[in-house]
């Protein structure tokens, strides 16, 4: 069969032309082609073997040609080159998201570190106005506070200098005196303590009736 003048063979595998340099009775334009036509032709594929599938490349966008039972499902990349370049876009698309992960948890822990550090100078500051609102309060109630009959007697006596007779009720005169020689305008070289020591003594009594007798 004579072909007319001018007019380009195609490939009888992939449709692609053929070399001019082809012989008259070339029908495919590589080995790859003969091979794949040579399987097709005995059972070598399965019954979807050669039905030609045309996609395009998810990278370069041109249009390609496949063959589905040798290719799987489908493809998505017309070459090695292309799928190369897809994997390096994706790894450095994976790369910038584990950074700005990484930024974004570096940030959070500062934030998280900030407000522990603020909740613990807050804490020590409230402890310390507590340290301090209680020193400032034992300053103001620095005398000894008087809880038992026994101890107010011992005071009272101790201050008027006098011997307890274990008299009950507590004579006014034992408490007067006390505060006679504890007071701080007659006795400039006694301390104020005492004689709020001594006045807590005698609230102390009052209140349990035992500061009576002899005026």
């Amino acid at each position: 069969m004579i072909m007319p003048t001018g007019t380009r063979r195609r490939c009888a595998e992939c449709t692609k032309q053929l070399s001019t340099k082809a012989g008259p009775r070339a029908r495919y334009c590589s080995q790859a082609c003969r091979q794949r036509a040579y399987r097709a032709a005995n059972g070598l594929y399965s019954q979807a073997a050669g039905i030609r599938r045309t996609s395009r490349c998810e990278q370069c966008g041109t249009r390609f040609e496949w063959i589905q039972s040798r290719d799987g499902e489908g493809r998505m990349y017309c070459g090695s080159a292309c799928k190369q370049k897809a994997y390096r876009t994706r790894r450095t698309e994976h790369d910038r998201w584990s950074q700005e992960w990484r930024e974004q948890e570096r940030r959070e822990r500062e934030e998280r570190q900030r407000r522990q550090e603020q909740e613990r100078r807050d804490e020590e500051e409230r402890r310390r106005g507590q340290e301090q609102a209680r020193d400032r309060s034992g300053r103001r109630n620095s005398h000894h506070r008087i809880y038992t009959v026994e101890e107010a007697r011992r005071i009272l006596y101790k201050h008027a200098q006098m011997t307890d007779d274990q008299a009950v009720p507590i004579p006014k005169s034992v408490y007067r005196t006390a505060l006679r020689l504890t007071h701080p305008d007659h006795n400039p070289g006694t301390g104020a303590e005492a004689f709020k020591e001594v006045h807590e003594a005698g609230a102390f009594l009052k209140r349990h009736g035992l500061l009576h007798g002899i005026v």
